[in-house]
């Protein structure tokens, strides 16, 4: 679950930057099969979530968003093989359509 915060980084224009940051928990659920045995690890973990989002205005009403975020969860507990580092990253794409206001 994260909080996140967009803040307007240009003019208002057709096209309008955005950039974002979100903080909050991420829960990780991981597994490894082998033969009839399973071996499991979930941890909770604190991360960010910085990005760069453009609107684009196709009319008064409507508009095209295209977001990229880059998440990191930082190290929290073992890994599923029992070692320090678990940490994770990513990077996400989102498009969405907005009409209204």
């Amino acid at each position: 679950m994260l909080t996140a915060t967009d803040n307007l980084a240009g003019p208002i224009d057709r096209i309008q930057p955005y950039m974002t940051l979100g903080a909050g928990m991420y829960f990780m659920a991981s597994w490894m099969e082998i033969g009839m045995y399973t071996y499991n690890n979930s941890t909770t973990h604190f991360g960010l979530m910085p990005g760069l989002e453009l609107k684009f205005r196709m009319d008064r009403k409507s508009s095209l968003d295209v977001q990229v975020d880059y998440n990191a969860a930082f190290d929290s507990g073992t890994n599923l093989a029992g070692g320090d580092d678990n940490s994770y990253s990513w990077i996400g794409l989102k498009v969405g359509f907005t009409y209204g206001r």
